[in-house]
């Protein structure tokens, strides 16, 4: 029991002469001068950590930040897609209305339907963005205003084909308002439109207004063009001259189908 007070004691007093040593150590600044030197020595090791974490930290943001630019940019291509869609919905409406507008102008008959039909092809014929859907059927007529360019060919679900007046295919039954002169305008060639069937007795003038007869389906009163030159012999049974297009059809974005 002694002996176990005696050790504790003596650690203790140890423990107190330690404490003051220190103290007065201290105070000396002697530690002081030890500590600066080892921060002098640890200095070059801290810096060479700090900037090696720092290299380490900088590829890191610069990943993310290159992941975030990623996305950004892929979010402002996907902005200007859909404004570059609404941008051609509203070109491709303003054309409409401003085919409509037209159209309402024409002295065309009220209980006539009209379809706006935006052209996506030309060719030999007319590709129309509107088909069984819109409710068009085969042989109706294809307007703009209230001129003829011809007719429905084919119809599937979305689209049809626009048979031209140039086609071989295409006769129309026409005649000449100015002197009642009926005949029937076919095309040739695919590239002409000829008024045939004419006697050679016939009224006609250059520039006369040749117009669709209401026959074959076709409603009465369209204007399908203006009388050109003759290309028949006067010794032929009927008489045949060009017809000549009002309107470049090259220069129309938007069409008609009339449904009656």
């Amino acid at each position: 029991m002694r002996k176990g007070f005696s050790s504790s004691l003596i650690l203790f007093l140890s423990l107190v002469f330690a404490s003051i040593l220190l103290f007065l150590v201290d105070r000396s600044g002697w530690i002081r001068e030890v500590r600066g030197g080892f921060e002098r020595l640890l200095l070059p090791v801290e810096g060479a950590v700090y900037r090696t974490s720092q290299g380490l930290v900088t590829p890191l943001r610069l990943l993310r930040f290159a992941r975030s630019g990623t996305a950004r940019i892929a979010d402002l291509e996907r902005q200007v897609s859909e404004l570059a869609v609404d941008a051609v919905r509203v070109w491709d409406l303003e054309r409409e209305n401003e085919a409509m507008r037209k159209l309402l102008g024409s002295p065309l008959p009220p209980q006539w339907i009209y379809v706006p039909a935006p052209i996506v092809g030309r060719g030999d014929e007319l590709a129309l963005g509107v088909g069984e859907v819109a409710g068009i059927a085969g042989g109706e007529a294809v307007v703009w205003q209230d001129m003829l360019f011809g007719t429905v060919a084919t119809v599937s679900k979305r689209q049809s084909s626009v048979r031209l007046l140039t086609d071989p295919e295409s006769r129309i039954p026409v005649f000449v308002p100015r002197s009642r002169v009926d005949g029937l305008v076919e095309g040739r060639f695919g590239s002409q439109v000829v008024l045939t069937q004419v006697l050679q007795s016939g009224d006609l003038i250059e520039d006369d207004l040749v117009v669709t007869s209401g026959e074959s389906g076709i409603p009465r009163g369209l204007v399908v063009g203006k009388v050109g030159a003759v290309i028949s012999d006067e010794t032929d049974v009927y008489k045949e001259l060009l017809v000549e297009p009002i309107v470049d059809i090259g220069l129309i974005d938007t069409v008609f189908v009339i449904k009656g």
